[in-house]
């Protein structure tokens, strides 16, 4: 069974690489005779076209500080979303009834918009809180559920990436100049699902396969071992995050 990859927790520099490993072992293990050469190329065009886009990006000073207000926004969001989900659950009708309406008004953009290229999500985001702000019942489910605080951080952190955003293209000369990268990110997501789908499909059509089966176990481990590595760093990275400060010896 193929381990879960977890993409999207990657940083950039990671995420390219864990990309770049996994077509490296699929690669080595001829796709074609496994029968996933389109698949596979279809993933290692995307990697690639990140990798490009990537060192592009870098050459600005300021790509850094918006990848990394653009990862705050997605968080602050995606939590508010996470809070809104676990009050639903409340047995307090009232409770239950401000979740359902501030879900159903994220659900007017959806939740992927953390997915859109950086454009359409701060405008999507501007759109959304002006509605929690100036609608009197969303409002209302706002302050209830005490997500003011959220919504004001999320706000001024989306803002404050238009206005990084604004600089950036300034600077380079023309707003074109920025790479795309989330987009290229979930491109390569979704050349890894599709390939993914296939693989297994293979795996299990060549299950008792003498001669084929053993090759697909083969490609199956190399796989888990790129992904198990990555999973590790992201392992401890988070419990590094969580770990108490021990204060001197005084």
């Amino acid at each position: 069974m193929l381990h879960t990859s977890f993409f999207r927790q990657l940083r950039n520099p990671e995420f390219i690489q864990q990309g770049k490993d996994l077509a490296l072992v699929i690669a080595t293990a001829n796709p074609n005779n496994l029968l996933v050469q389109k698949q596979y190329d279809g993933f290692n065009t995307s990697v690639l076209a990140l990798d490009d886009g990537f060192k592009l990006s870098q050459k600005n000073p300021l790509t850094q500080t918006l990848l990394d207000i653009d990862t705050k926004r997605d968080d602050i969001f995606m939590g508010m979303c996470f809070i809104m989900d676990g009050h639903f659950k409340s047995w307090l009708p009232d409770v239950k009834a401000h979740a359902k309406l501030l879900i159903d008004s994220v659900d007017v953009y959806g939740r992927d918009l953390v997915d859109a290229n950086y454009q359409s999500e701060t405008a999507s985001l501007n759109s959304l809180i002006d509605k929690w702000e100036n609608t009197p019942n969303l409002t209302a489910a706002i302050t209830a559920l005490n997500l003011a605080a959220w919504q004001a951080e999320l706000k001024a952190t989306n803002t404050l990436y238009a206005t990084t955003y604004t600089d950036r293209a300034i600077t380079d000369g023309s707003a074109d100049a920025l790479p795309k990268m989330k987009t290229l990110r979930a491109e390569v997501i979704a050349a890894w699902a599709k390939f993914q789908k296939v693989l297994i499909g293979k795996i299990e059509e060549y299950e008792d396969d003498a001669v084929k089966a053993p090759l697909y176990t083969a490609l199956e481990n190399s796989i888990n071992g790129v992904l198990d590595k990555y999973n590790i760093l992201l392992t401890q990275r988070q419990a590094k995050a969580v770990a108490p400060v021990t204060p001197p010896n005084t």
